[in-house]
């Protein structure tokens, strides 16, 4: 099994424009369908999912052609992407994936630091060893100048090296949810 520490909720956009929703900078709160990110706890309650519920690949690709202005989060994706399709080929896209992390603990690590307000929920997701790929979510918000550079680092380590702490694993393959934990 697999465990997620996500929200399900959506928000729409004019309230986040006009400022009247106290949104985090997250394209994941503000997408729809729902998607990995942020979720404050009055929004929790509206949005919890059931043991069958299936959980589709590739949101987050669609939430990141949503964007309109360069932020970090697209610069991360962009280079990350980039660097896959040029060095690392047979590996996932993080663009039509499902993301997910191991255990139970991972799964309360990421909340913790993170996403305080998430749920978590253990899914059963199928997929051939060889097409998931491991990699440490740690880097992923590390956003100092010079970006560009620093991400062109981080993208070729990630897709790189065997990740051993902070591992958050996808795969193109849908997930379905077993249960909530947490």
């Amino acid at each position: 099994m697999m465990y997620i520490a996500n929200s399900f909720k959506t928000v729409g956009r004019t309230q986040r424009e006009r400022g009247h929703w106290p949104v985090d900078n997250d394209p994941h709160f503000w997408s729809s369908p729902p998607t990995w990110g942020i979720c404050r706890p009055d929004l929790r309650k509206k949005a919890v999912l059931g043991q069958g519920s299936v959980i589709q690949p590739g949101n987050w690709g669609r939430v990141i052609a949503l964007h309109t202005n360069a932020t970090p989060v697209i610069y991360r994706e962009t280079i990350l992407e980039s660097v896959r399709r040029a060095s690392f080929p047979t590996k996932p896209s993080r663009l039509t994936s499902f993301f997910a992390l191991e255990s139970l603990p991972e799964a309360m690590r990421y909340r913790n630091q993170h996403a305080a307000t998430n749920l978590i929920y253990e899914v059963a997701v199928e997929c051939d060893p060889a097409s998931v790929h491991r990699g440490s979510y740690d880097n992923t918000q590390d956003f100092r100048p010079p970006i560009m550079q620093n991400m062109q680092m981080f993208a070729e380590q990630y897709w790189s090296a065997v990740a051993t702490e902070a591992i958050e694993v996808f795969c193109e393959k849908p997930a379905t949810i077993v249960r909530r934990v947490g």
